[in-house]
């Protein structure tokens, strides 16, 4: 159990820290029995980004198992050493996460103001290199296209 940041009671299931299964009816936020209020994890933006999808561990669990490769005996000890640390560092990742009061739109779909902001940034900035690249280069400047 940790404490809630609202009322410092030991009310948060580490289930729900480690595994984001709670009784409420979202994964994002749990609500704290003592207070009523909706806590979310914030996490570090690195390992957010590590930890994000099975795919992503995946990929790097390889990489690093063929980069262990030459350290160990066989490529079976390097793939479950490399699994192994990825799968600790996921679960350290989570239950080490700082625990904030979430607004409500979060508790709904898991993004924050700061992350929607980020995202229609990144959104126009995709916008606009698609249409430098497939309309003003090859049609205004005479220029292929990126490529």
């Amino acid at each position: 159990m940790r404490q809630c940041p609202n009322c410092n009671e030991q009310t948060i299931s580490v289930k729900w820290l480690l595994f984001n299964k709670s009784n409420s009816e979202t994964k994002y936020c749990f609500e704290c029995s003592n207070c009523n209020l909706k806590i979310r994890k914030q996490k570090n933006l690195v390992l957010d980004i590590i930890t994000a999808d099975i795919t992503i561990l995946g990929f790097l669990a390889f990489i690093s198992a063929i980069i262990i490769e030459k350290y160990l005996p066989s490529f079976i000890y390097a793939l479950a050493s490399s699994i192994i640390f990825f799968t600790v560092l996921y679960f350290v990742s989570e239950y080490s996460s700082k625990l904030k009061v979430a607004e409500e739109n979060y508790c709904v779909n898991g993004l924050s103001k700061k992350g929607a902001v980020f995202a229609l940034i990144l959104m126009g900035i995709i916008i606009c290199m698609t249409i430098y690249c497939l309309i003003i280069q090859p049609f205004i400047l005479n220029v292929p296209s990126c490529s």
